[in-house]
């Protein structure tokens, strides 16, 4: 859904199958692309690249303030000026 209001829609996931099934299902959404990550940070992506950050139902899930918070930092890092993070736990 995101796709059809942004110019482009990047997921991450640290789960290779994740990417995989993401991928596939939305193999006819041109702007859609999807990126296997570390689950650390956003390497791989710019500064200053992205409008908005999105995160859903992810931290609750990390065992480690430090990784949040490594997650937490570098989305604002990649992040435009005036750019949106929003998060959901």
């Amino acid at each position: 859904y995101l796709a059809e209001v942004f110019g482009e829609v990047h997921g991450v996931d640290v789960s290779g199958e994740m990417i995989r099934q993401a991928s596939a299902r939305l193999a006819n959404v041109p702007n859609a692309f999807f990126r296997e990550g570390n689950g650390s940070d956003f390497s791989g992506f710019p500064d200053n690249y992205f409008d908005f950050v999105f995160s859903a139902y992810v931290f609750q899930h990390v065992p480690s303030f430090e990784v949040i918070r490594s997650n937490i930092c570098d989305g604002f890092r990649v992040l435009k000026p005036q750019g949106i993070f929003k998060f959901v736990t």
